[in-house]
């Protein structure tokens, strides 16, 4: 495939996601705008239809709505339909429960895997959390090169790519932002300064040719059997 061709699909595939999210977010606001019991029921009854006839976006926000009520069991399947999908949002929200747990390493495996592919795509806070993990050897061996290059691709991005977070409202305001790049500029400072001359140089030269990759193209290269 050419690279116009791959440029293009990652667009198209951007924008798809980006429609699901919006259109999940927009029925989270208008709920807490209708503050009544019977409102919030319907609510629920809405996104909870939607999950079952496998929308992602529904998937995402009844995930969210029920990690915030303290269900992390039932919030599980939710994100992970969501995540099988290929929305990063839910990837990274489902890395994040499995971190959480981190009962034994396959739980481990499973968060690493999971921010890996959300980082792929493009979304800043998953690729932070897979430096953090390559950094501190959650998941696997401590590598200090792909913890510098996912930490630094991280704090190299646009604030257009904070427009849909993993959670509404958590990139919510400029201040909020820069603060998140500011953060992972100083850690990826601080581990280029732990890598060789050579180490610097690869991933430099990874960093600059690295471009978002589209769900397709991942969930082809990668088994999902057991994730």
């Amino acid at each position: 495939m050419s690279d116009s061709l791959i440029l293009i699909a990652v667009i198209i595939g951007t924008v798809i996601i980006g429609f699901l999210v919006f259109r999940a977010w927009n029925i989270a606001a208008l709920v807490r705008q209708a503050d009544s019991p019977a409102a919030r029921e319907l609510h629920r009854m809405a996104l909870e239809s939607g999950a079952e006839k496998g929308d992602a976006g529904a998937q995402y926000i009844l995930g969210i709505e029920l990690q915030t009520e303290g269900n992390d069991a039932a919030a599980l399947p939710h994100l992970w339909s969501a995540a099988q999908q290929g929305l990063p949002q839910a990837q990274s929200l489902l890395a994040d429960l499995y971190s959480r747990a981190g009962r034994n390493e396959e739980d481990k495996s499973k968060a690493l895997t999971w921010w890996y592919f959300a980082a792929e795509q493009g979304l800043p806070e998953a690729q932070a959390a897979l430096g953090l993990c390559y950094a501190e050897g959650f998941g696997e061996e401590p590598d200090l090169s792909k913890a510098y290059r996912w930490m630094r691709l991280a704090s190299k991005s646009t604030k257009e790519s904070f427009q849909f977070a993993s959670v509404p409202g958590m990139f919510d305001s400029a201040a909020t932002i820069s603060r998140a790049l500011a953060s992972w500029r100083e850690k990826s400072e601080e581990l280029k300064l732990l890598l060789t001359e050579e180490q610097l140089q690869k991933s430099e030269a990874w960093i600059s040719e690295w471009e978002p990759k589209t769900w397709q193209v991942l969930k082809t290269a990668v088994a999902l059997r057991g994730y």
